[in-house]
């Protein structure tokens, strides 16, 4: 589902009476800002996974280790404003170890290249193999911690056959990802329908959600709920029984009233996603007991949105917009010093990081022409009061 060909929308509703702030502690956490030397400055995609798998709200302790995994990620120096960058390397995708639930810099390390060797060798920066985690091209989305390993769905860049779905598995070795012993799942048929063109028609991977007691679920009935996304921006939901998992040849899809083999039946459950979203249990306020979508609505419009349903597995109702993203349709200078305009995109919630009402979601930034700095291209965090909606 490319998001690249939807036009930012002007003078859109925003909901009112919905509580609203910016999480500027967690946006900082991810803003590298005068660096000197080459270093990570900044990138996409983040998803986050509490490593002891307990994805409850509010579940994290200080204790509690968080693995953030993000895509493309920019290599390099950086002005103090962040507004000028020296691009040396883009590894595909990267992540982070947070120590504490606290957005704490000085507890979270930035982790790249294969087997996580770190690299900073331009002649390895700039190969494939080398510079990625998994040791290939991969943009990741949404994945899971089950028992002692952590599952990620991931896909390739297009341009490079993105007519498939992987999954990368890393073990967790006394509470930390092992990455030198990570293993690859490609092609997993269950998880995507081509069209006619050869291009991907129906993918799943794009958010999960853990029912289980064990991950902290509220109302759990055993199942692994993995959504999808289409090419008209519609949302779709599988699932599997936790004992089952990955076995995805038991994965089954829900047409609209039932569960079905075939992944064919997917029928729409929540419409005008983003490519890459989350899903999560309501554990407090009017709603409570229900779920929650969050998405930018339309893809990139700039409008953050939640849709509500009865169960994980909907139908969700009518998007509510709730949040203007303050970059969406901004001017700034590339990194080359030409003028271009912000876009903003893949709004998510994390909610094992969130506190009492409020709901931690994150979104990305991004100029259209490709050339960023750090100050374009960073996550930007809000807080979402529960209570109010």
């Amino acid at each position: 589902m490319n998001c690249m060909d939807q036009t930012i929308k002007n003078n859109t509703h925003i909901e009112p009476g919905i509580k609203v702030e910016a999480a500027d502690e967690w946006s900082r956490l991810f803003q590298r800002y005068d660096v000197t030397e080459t270093a990570w400055i900044g990138a996409d995609g983040i998803y986050s996974f509490a490593l002891d798998g307990n994805d409850a709200f509010a579940g994290a302790t200080d204790c509690t280790k968080t693995f953030f995994i993000f895509s493309d990620t920019l290599f390099g120096t950086a002005s103090k404003d962040g507004r000028h960058a020296v691009r040396k390397a883009m590894p595909n995708h990267t992540c982070a170890i947070l120590e504490g639930n606290k957005p704490d810099t000085a507890r979270c390390r930035f982790i790249w290249g294969k087997g996580g060797s770190c690299t900073l060798d331009k002649s390895d920066l700039d190969n494939n193999e080398k510079k990625n985690l998994v040791g290939a091209p991969k943009w990741f989305t949404d994945g899971l911690v089950l028992g002692d390993k952590l599952y990620l769905f991931c896909y390739t860049p297009v341009g490079l056959a993105n007519d498939r779905v992987d999954m990368a598995v890393f073990p967790i070795v006394q509470g930390n990802a092992d990455f030198q012993h990570y293993s690859l799942i490609e092609a997993i048929p269950q998880l995507c329908m081509l069209n006619q063109q050869g291009e991907l028609a129906i993918d799943y991977g794009y958010a999960v959600h853990v029912n289980t007691k064990e991950a902290g679920a509220p109302n759990p009935d055993g199942y692994i709920y993995v959504y999808g996304g289409g090419r008209d921006y519609s949302g779709y939901v599988s699932r599997i029984k936790a004992e089952d998992f990955p076995d995805f040849s038991k994965l089954k899809y829900y047409d609209g009233s039932k569960w079905s083999k075939s992944l064919a039946d997917s029928a729409a459950v929540i419409r005008g996603i983003s490519r890459e979203y989350s899903v999560t249990p309501i554990p407090t306020g009017p709603k409570a007991g229900n779920y929650i979508a969050i998405f930018m609505d339309q893809c990139v419009s700039g409008d953050i949105a939640y849709a509500i349903a009865d169960t994980p597995y909907g139908p969700f109702g009518d998007a509510v917009r709730f949040y203007r993203a303050p970059e969406a349709g901004k001017a700034v200078l590339d990194a080359n010093g030409k003028e271009d305009t912000i876009f903003t995109y893949n709004a998510k919630a994390h909610p094992h990081l969130s506190v009492g009402s409020r709901l931690l979601i994150s979104y990305n930034t991004n100029v259209w022409n490709g050339d960023n700095t750090p100050y374009c291209y960073h996550p930007r965090f809000i807080w979402l009061d529960l209570e109010t909606i």
